[in-house]
């Protein structure tokens, strides 16, 4: 298997990692200086601890790749040509059409989207020029980041592997999230529409603090006697692993354009159902970019991550979340004695 020197994206240029000295070198100075931040969940980080040992790596990697078993990339910003970080497919099967990816960034290169976009520029080239049908990705359960990253470009988590990462001590071992994509998914995400200039982020991550995405959210779904019950619960997250309560909004640049949360009981009469998809809201200004679809997606991850098999939500809405394959179970009944109809969406 033949694999491309240079990939192109909007910001990033992917390059071949070759076996120089100059390769060894770039990456040796930039896991060096963000060691700390990659020692928990890349412990191999330890093992690239002189140029002459990433320079034996890479000569390793390369018999690999020549084999057509793996293949990997720098990372260079189109601009000015600086090295960020490294990204691979790795067991490539052609008889299973298969591969995984792995990748990491240096610490002053994160936060900026870098990663998404290189997945995204590497998956492409897979799916249409390797002839690749499935991707998967593990994730460390720890590494919010990056599992946020995976997600954001659509890939659909499929499980937890107990047991087995490599831990930073010896005797230690963690677990992982799996996370995968086929070339069917790939082709249904480059038709839809586009939403690169928003971001989804928890309340309490929220740029602007969380008392701004307090005040948003109980504006929108909330009343004046009733905030404190709103701040409350926002202010109060699940834990890990559940999850839940959890509440997020959708940015756009700095500016909030949406919200919603995953709750447990959504005030109905069916408390045998759980969890709930509620406060789901786009600007009005903003409407038509699948902007409710997107947070509909980041809250079914959220419940997924959380163990979940199905989440549920109570409308008036007709037809619009049958589009994004919720199906109408029944009426639900509120406190008031008020009927609502409810809808499942299988995970």
């Amino acid at each position: 298997m033949e694999f491309k020197e240079d990939l192109y994206g909007e910001r990033l240029v992917l390059g071949r990692t070759r076996p120089t000295r100059k390769m060894a070198k770039l990456i040796f100075l930039a896991v060096d200086e963000s060691r700390e931040h990659l020692r928990l969940f890349c412990p191999w980080e330890k093992n690239d601890d002189s140029v002459e040992s990433v320079l034996n790596y890479l000569k390793n990697k390369e018999v690999k790749t020549g084999e057509g078993e793996r293949v990997e990339y720098g990372i260079f910003l189109r601009e000015s040509g600086e090295y960020i970080g490294n990204i691979q497919v790795f067991d490539i099967s052609p008889e299973k059409r298969s591969g995984e990816i792995g990748y990491w960034l240096k610490k002053s290169a994160t936060g900026k989207g870098y990663m998404r976009e290189a997945l995204r520029i590497l998956e492409k080239y897979c799916f249409t020029e390797l002839g690749l049908y499935r991707l998967q990705l593990g994730c460390d359960t720890r590494n919010r980041a990056s599992a946020a990253v995976i997600a954001a470009c659509g890939y659909r988590f499929e499980g937890l592997l107990r047991g087995d990462r490599k831990g930073i001590s010896e005797d230690s071992t963690g677990d992982s999230y799996l996370f995968a994509k086929t070339r069917s998914d790939h082709i249904k995400d480059m038709h839809a529409p586009r939403t690169g200039k928003y971001r989804i982020v928890s309340m309490q991550k929220h740029p602007g603090g969380i008392a701004e995405a307090l005040a948003y959210y109980q504006g929108k779904w909330g009343r004046k006697e009733n905030y404190a019950f709103f701040e409350d619960a926002i202010r109060h997250p699940g834990d890990m692993p559940r999850r839940i309560p959890q509440f997020f909004v959708l940015l756009k640049g700095k500016r909030i354009v949406g919200c919603c949360g995953l709750i447990m009981n959504d005030f109905v009469s069916r408390n045998d159902l759980y969890p709930w998809l509620c406060g789901l809201y786009v600007e009005e200004k903003e409407r038509g970019k699948a902007l409710g679809y997107m947070l509909m997606r980041h809250a079914e991850w959220e419940a997924e991550l959380a163990g979940f098999r199905a989440l549920f939500i109570t409308t008036d809405h007709i037809g619009y979340y049958e589009r994004y394959g919720w199906e109408f179970l029944g009426t639900a009944y509120e406190p008031s004695g008020a009927g609502t109809r409810i809808y499942k969406k299988t995970l």
